[in-house]
Protein backbone atom coordinates (compact mmCIF):
# COMPACT_ATOMS: atom_id res chain seq x y z
CA UNK A 1 0.00 0.00 0.00
CA UNK A 2 1.42 3.44 -0.95
CA UNK A 3 2.47 5.87 1.75
CA UNK A 4 -0.15 8.59 1.24
CA UNK A 5 1.36 10.97 3.78
CA UNK A 6 4.58 10.91 1.75
CA UNK A 7 2.61 11.43 -1.48
CA UNK A 8 0.69 14.29 0.13
CA UNK A 9 3.97 15.96 1.06
CA UNK A 10 5.18 15.66 -2.54
CA UNK A 11 1.92 17.13 -3.84
CA UNK A 12 2.14 20.00 -1.38
CA UNK A 13 5.64 20.85 -2.61
CA UNK A 14 4.33 20.80 -6.19
CA UNK A 15 1.65 23.35 -5.34
CA UNK A 16 -1.38 21.11 -4.91
CA UNK A 17 -1.85 22.15 -1.29
CA UNK A 18 -4.67 24.52 -2.20
CA UNK A 19 -6.74 21.54 -3.33
CA UNK A 20 -6.12 19.29 -0.34
CA UNK A 21 -6.75 19.96 3.32
CA UNK A 22 -4.57 18.33 5.95
CA UNK A 23 -5.12 15.86 7.51
CA UNK A 24 -6.99 14.03 4.80
CA UNK A 25 -8.31 10.60 3.99
CA UNK A 26 -7.43 8.60 0.91
CA UNK A 27 -10.72 9.70 -0.65
CA UNK A 28 -10.01 13.35 0.05
CA UNK A 29 -6.54 12.95 -1.42
CA UNK A 30 -7.97 11.44 -4.60
CA UNK A 31 -10.58 14.20 -4.87
CA UNK A 32 -7.90 16.84 -4.33
CA UNK A 33 -5.66 15.37 -7.00
CA UNK A 34 -8.57 15.19 -9.47
CA UNK A 35 -9.42 18.81 -8.68
CA UNK A 36 -5.80 19.77 -9.38
CA UNK A 37 -5.85 17.90 -12.69
CA UNK A 38 -9.09 19.66 -13.68
CA UNK A 39 -7.54 23.02 -12.84
CA UNK A 40 -4.43 22.13 -14.86
CA UNK A 41 -6.59 21.22 -17.88
CA UNK A 42 -8.38 24.54 -17.58
CA UNK A 43 -5.06 26.39 -17.58
CA UNK A 44 -3.83 24.45 -20.61
CA UNK A 45 -6.96 25.21 -22.62
CA UNK A 46 -6.63 28.88 -21.69
CA UNK A 47 -2.99 28.82 -22.74
CA UNK A 48 -3.89 27.39 -26.14
CA UNK A 49 -6.50 30.10 -26.60
CA UNK A 50 -4.04 32.88 -25.70
CA UNK A 51 -1.39 31.44 -28.00
CA UNK A 52 -3.92 31.28 -30.83
CA UNK A 53 -4.94 34.92 -30.29
CA UNK A 54 -1.36 36.24 -30.31
CA UNK A 55 -0.08 34.10 -33.20
CA UNK A 56 -2.88 35.35 -35.45
CA UNK A 57 -1.34 38.85 -35.27
CA UNK A 58 0.94 40.04 -38.04
CA UNK A 59 4.55 40.87 -37.18
CA UNK A 60 3.78 44.60 -37.17
CA UNK A 61 0.66 44.12 -35.05
CA UNK A 62 2.73 42.20 -32.49
CA UNK A 63 5.30 45.01 -32.47
CA UNK A 64 2.61 47.64 -31.94
CA UNK A 65 0.86 45.50 -29.32
CA UNK A 66 4.09 44.98 -27.41
CA UNK A 67 4.79 48.71 -27.39
CA UNK A 68 1.24 49.48 -26.27
CA UNK A 69 1.63 46.99 -23.43
CA UNK A 70 4.92 48.65 -22.44
CA UNK A 71 2.94 51.89 -21.99
CA UNK A 72 4.08 53.89 -25.01
CA UNK A 73 1.71 56.44 -26.51
CA UNK A 74 0.60 56.26 -30.14
CA UNK A 75 2.98 59.12 -30.93
CA UNK A 76 5.93 57.34 -29.27
CA UNK A 77 5.10 54.11 -31.09
CA UNK A 78 4.91 55.94 -34.41
CA UNK A 79 8.32 57.53 -33.80
CA UNK A 80 9.93 54.26 -32.74
CA UNK A 81 8.58 52.26 -35.70
CA UNK A 82 8.85 55.06 -38.25
CA UNK A 83 5.16 54.97 -39.19
CA UNK A 84 2.33 57.49 -38.95
CA UNK A 85 0.09 57.86 -35.92
CA UNK A 86 -2.88 56.94 -38.11
CA UNK A 87 -1.18 53.64 -38.98
CA UNK A 88 -0.43 53.00 -35.31
CA UNK A 89 -4.11 53.55 -34.47
CA UNK A 90 -5.15 51.13 -37.23
CA UNK A 91 -2.73 48.44 -36.01
CA UNK A 92 -3.76 49.02 -32.41
CA UNK A 93 -7.44 48.61 -33.30
CA UNK A 94 -6.72 45.34 -35.13
CA UNK A 95 -4.64 44.08 -32.19
CA UNK A 96 -7.52 44.79 -29.80
CA UNK A 97 -9.98 43.07 -32.14
CA UNK A 98 -7.86 39.99 -32.93
CA UNK A 99 -6.93 39.39 -29.28
CA UNK A 100 -10.56 39.92 -28.26
CA UNK A 101 -9.44 42.53 -25.72
CA UNK A 102 -12.07 44.95 -24.45
CA UNK A 103 -9.59 47.12 -22.59
CA UNK A 104 -5.91 47.86 -22.24
CA UNK A 105 -5.91 45.70 -19.10
CA UNK A 106 -7.20 42.72 -21.13
CA UNK A 107 -4.52 43.32 -23.75
CA UNK A 108 -1.77 43.49 -21.11
CA UNK A 109 -3.01 40.23 -19.55
CA UNK A 110 -3.09 38.54 -22.95
CA UNK A 111 0.47 39.61 -23.87
CA UNK A 112 1.76 38.82 -20.37
CA UNK A 113 0.24 35.33 -20.42
CA UNK A 114 1.68 34.72 -23.87
CA UNK A 115 5.17 35.82 -22.77
CA UNK A 116 4.95 33.55 -19.71
CA UNK A 117 3.98 30.64 -21.95
CA UNK A 118 6.84 31.44 -24.32
CA UNK A 119 9.33 31.53 -21.46
CA UNK A 120 8.20 28.09 -20.25
CA UNK A 121 8.27 26.77 -23.82
CA UNK A 122 4.61 25.73 -24.00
Amino acid sequence: MPNFSCELSKLARMGFYSFIEKPCTVGQLGAGVMSAFDYHEKLLSGAAHITERITCLSKREREVGSLVVRGLTNQEIAAELGISIKTVKAHRARVMEKTNSDSLVDLVRCFDSFSQLSIRGE
